[in-house]
């Protein structure tokens, strides 16, 4: 696991020079936002391994990427999270499942799911750029509750869409 704790609780937290911070444990930050510093630095974080992970991250408005690639176990956000401050900033869930547990994921460039995301709640759980994915067994399941409200579900390019929960309104947020 990783816990960073600065101590304002909301300064920022610079991971420099190229290369990735790679944690197959939670990750941490106290609502710090995580960075490399620049607008355009090439450090990237990703999340890996078997075990179940929490993200509990406030923002990466200056990371290359964040690459989900799990061999088993589910990435789950402990808060919303947006990747979303420069172009270039991706999201590449490569395998695995990244579950957003009722948050909010946000994605200003690229979303690509070649695994799978489970977004439940209501609104608008995923918010990209551009939503894609290149292969066919990827997997986005969006569950509701009739108590919670309509779900936006975003348009992209989906291996699998499955939208769950009788009572529930869903909605596509766009031209199909």
């Amino acid at each position: 696991n990783v816990t960073i704790n600065t101590a304002s609780g909301a300064g920022i937290i610079y991971v420099n020079g190229p290369g990735t911070l790679a944690a197959q444990g939670d990750l941490t930050t106290d609502g710090s936002t995580l960075t490399n510093g620049t607008t355009s630095g090439t450090a990237a974080i990703s999340l890996t391994g078997g075990n179940t992970q929490s993200l509990n991250i406030n923002k990466l408005p200056m990371m290359n990427a964040l690459t989900i690639n799990k061999s088993g176990g589910v990435a789950t956000l402990a808060r919303n999270l947006a990747v979303n401050v420069v172009a270039g900033q991706d999201l590449t869930i490569t395998a695995g499942t990244l579950d957003l547990a009722g948050y909010t994921l946000t994605v200003g460039d690229v979303l690509t799911n070649d695994g799978t995301i489970t977004a439940s709640g209501a609104g608008t759980p995923i918010a990209a750029g551009t939503l894609t994915s290149t292969v066919a067994t990827s997997q986005v399941r969006y569950t509701g509750n009739a108590a919670d409200g309509a779900v936006t579900v975003k348009v992209g390019t989906y291996g699998k869409l499955e939208v769950d929960n009788p009572g529930t309104t869903f909605t596509l947020g766009g031209a199909a």
